[in-house]
């Protein structure tokens, strides 16, 4: 098993797409990632859907890695489109920032955090699984803040395949 060092995430900070910079809040519960360009398009259109204006409210940052992204296109485009959006975006312009975070291709990783560091991450491979996550069940987030069962356990919508577990302890 893999350990990402405390110090990753309390030293690590990010511009939003309003130049704001951040630190990762000692409080963070979550960090969903997204480093690539549909695996943001989900992340944006369920916290859309779900009306999410705070994520802070969640205890959730969401970060992402736009550094396969040519430049101006970002400037142009990306950014502008993103100040769309109530909620902030974290974004890891040259993707160093990130460069070791557990993540599978095209796959959109949400990492449980503790002590600022990843206790565990869940990748996923559709939308549909994603909005899982935030949806009223058993194995939601928002479940999970009230009642902290564990959260990452084995679902048929979760993509079984490639469900791993990291351990920083």
């Amino acid at each position: 098993s893999m350990s990402y060092a405390v110090e990753n995430l309390k030293s690590v900070s990010f511009e939003d797409q309003w130049e704001q910079v951040h630190s990762i809040a000692e409080d963070t519960q979550w960090v969903v990632f997204s480093s690539h360009k549909d695996g943001g398009k989900w992340v944006k259109e369920i916290f859309n859907e779900l009306k999410v204006t705070n994520l802070d409210d969640y205890k959730i940052v969401y970060v992402a890695d736009i550094s396969a992204m040519p430049g101006f296109i970002t400037k142009l485009f990306a950014i502008p489109k993103m100040q769309d959006f109530p909620f902030e975006i974290y974004l890891d312009m040259e993707g160093d920032a990130t460069v070791n975070w557990p993540r599978n291709q095209e796959q959109v990783s949400v990492y449980h955090v503790v002590d600022s560091a990843f206790e565990e991450t869940q990748y996923f491979c559709r939308q549909r699984h994603f909005k899982g996550l935030f949806a009223n069940g058993n194995h939601s987030i928002v479940h999970f803040l009230q009642k902290p069962t564990g959260l990452f356990v084995s679902d048929t919508e979760f993509c079984k395949r490639n469900f791993q577990i990291y351990l920083t302890k």
